[in-house]
Formats: C-alpha cells, sequence, structure tokens
C-alpha cells in the first residue's frame, strides 16, 4: 500500500476532519511523517479504543467514542445527537414550585465590587476622591526677613520678632530703627502676612473642606 501516497493525497483535500475508522490511532504517526503542505494542522480522530487497552466490559470503547465524538463537537461538526441518544430512557425529576432563598457567602467581601459598601467604606472613598480632588498646598517655611543688621564688630544678641495677632514684619520696622548697634533685629514672617501673602497656612485647605 503507498502511505505516503495516500497521505499527500489526504492532506491536499484539506479536510475539516480527519476521522480514523479502526482501533488505535495508526493514521496519526502517518500524518505526522508526511510533508505535504497542511498536513501539519490534520489530526486525526479516533473512534475506537487502541487495542492495548483493556476492554473493561465495553466501558473502555464507550470512552473512546464519547471522547471521538467530544472532538468533533469540538471541530464544529455537525452530529446527529437525536441518533446517539435513541433507546434511551429519560426521566424528568420534579423541581420544587417555591423560589429558593437568595444567600450571598464571599470569600472577601471587601475584594468584591458586587457587594455593597458600608457606611463608613463610603465615607472613607468620598474623603479619599475629595483630598485626590483640592490637594492641600505644600507647606510653606517662616520667612526671616532682617529689619536690622548689627555692626559686625559690637554684635552681641540677635532678636527674632513674630508679630502679634496675625500682623506682619512690618509692625516691627520702628523698633528696628531705634535698636542699638549691637542688637540684630530678625523679623519672623509667616504664611499670608507681608511678603508670604500669597502663601496658604498649611491648615487653611484642610478647614475649608470642612465646611
Amino acid at each position: 500500500m503507498l502511505w505516503a501516497d495516500n497521505m499527500d493525497t489526504l492532506a491536499s483535500a484539506a479536510p475539516a476532519v480527519v476521522l480514523e475508522v479502526g482501533s488505535g490511532n495508526a493514521l496519526a504517526p502517518l500524518l505526522a511523517e508526511c510533508a505535504a503542505p497542511g498536513a501539519d494542522a490534520l489530526e486525526p480522530v479516533a473512534t475506537l479504543r487502541a487495542p492495548r487497552v483493556d476492554w473493561a466490559g465495553g466501558a473502555a470503547d464507550a470512552r473512546a467514542f464519547g471522547e471521538a465524538l467530544a472532538q468533533l463537537w469540538e471541530a464544529k461538526t455537525a452530529l446527529d445527537w437525536h441518533a446517539y441518544h435513541a433507546g434511551e430512557r429519560l426521566v424528568k425529576l420534579p423541581l420544587p414550585t417555591y423560589s429558593f432563598e437568595p444567600a450571598e457567602h464571599w470569600v472577601n467581601p471587601n475584594a468584591s465590587m458586587y457587594v455593597p459598601p458600608t457606611a463608613a467604606a463610603l465615607a472613607a472613598a468620598a474623603a479619599a476622591l475629595e483630598a485626590a480632588a483640592n490637594p492641600a498646598p505644600p507647606p510653606v517655611a517662616p520667612l526671616l526677613v532682617r529689619l536690622r543688621a548689627a555692626a559686625p564688630e559690637r554684635r552681641w544678641a540677635s532678636a527674632y520678632c513674630l508679630a502679634y495677632a496675625g500682623g506682619s514684619t512690618a509692625a516691627f520696622r520702628e523698633f528696628a530703627r531705634g535698636a542699638p548697634d549691637w542688637l540684630e533685629v530678625v523679623g519672623v514672617e509667616m504664611p499670608g502676612k507681608g511678603e508670604l501673602a500669597d502663601s496658604a497656612w498649611p491648615g487653611d485647605a484642610a478647614r475649608r473642606r470642612l465646611v
């Protein structure tokens, strides 16, 4: 028998399915050695068990035939299921007439999008979204403004002046002009005052979000 010519002819026909009617899968090794174009895409479907497989009272044949049907169905082959199930006796089972009570049991409810969130989780998510939409400005360090420089050879002390009740360093200019030459006068300018008038306190943004 000219096996090589037969396999070349089979591969050139490019069938959708190659069904092997015989025991085992003797056709598969022959197709594996075929060099014709498209032969590597063909995979024979065996319908009978291999001779070395135990008969097992017919169970092995039924299993091999069932696996063949599954492969044919997977390959989108039209199958006559009525003929396959002919002679079977089907029994109808009555189902309960009432609806079952639904009960959901999640392994990890916090990680599921289908579990209703708690009030605390909603509040935390809203706060996170609000913080992302209105980020707090970066903190601004106080500015040191030298109002009067002491004489280098006579400097003895430095006065750091912080305005009371939110004032600016301008409140200490008169004091700086009358200070002795051995005293250095430095004003502490806080954010939102004087030269830092355009800078907000870090807590201002948080207070606006709470309003």
